[in-house]
């Protein structure tokens, strides 16, 4: 049997075992896979090569090791540049969560706001996406203020597809 030059059924392997690994809880078993799986690819295939960093720093920071998520998300930001936007933003999302995790909340709003510069008006759910993450800061800091903001943007985009829907929305 001969295996492709390419990869791919490499890359396809690993991805069915750690998402198995990972349903299971056998998050350390997913760890040893990637590391196989990245020992095997070519320093060059930085497409895959990221995708396996960004699945390594996520299960380490469910595992609670932030020194070594953090570690994995410079490996990816060396090589993203030019990448797609939707890459960069889980990118920055996991950053996010990781300064919030570690109790580092300034560098998390930093993030945040960041990102909220970045993203258009119009891409409605992205930007709900980001103001929900501002509420999940500020909420168990009973910060109202920054709360009322937050919460205002939901209420006018609630407005604005009560007023252009054809269905009766009924909020419950």
């Amino acid at each position: 049997v001969k295996i492709k030059n390419d990869h791919s059924m490499l890359v396809s392997l690993c991805k069915r075992s750690v998402d198995c690994g990972f349903k299971l809880g056998r998050l350390s078993e997913c760890l040893e896979f990637l590391d196989i799986t990245e020992a095997h690819l070519p320093s060059t295939d930085f497409e895959n090569l990221s995708q396996i960093w960004f699945q390594k720093a996520t299960i380490k920071l469910k595992l609670k090791d932030y020194d070594s998520a953090f570690k994995e998300i410079e490996s990816i930001e060396t090589h993203i540049e030019g990448e797609d936007f939707l890459r960069y933003i889980d990118l920055e999302i996991l950053k996010y969560t990781l300064y919030k995790e570690t109790g580092n909340q300034r560098k998390a709003v930093d993030i945040l706001k960041s990102l909220k510069s970045k993203i258009p008006e119009t891409d409605i759910d992205m930007n709900l996406l980001i103001n929900s993450y501002f509420l999940d800061i500020y909420y168990p800091k009973k910060n109202i203020p920054k709360l009322k903001i937050y919460l205002k943007y939901f209420e006018e985009k609630i407005d604005e597809l009560e007023d252009s829907s054809p269905y009766d929305i009924q909020i419950l």
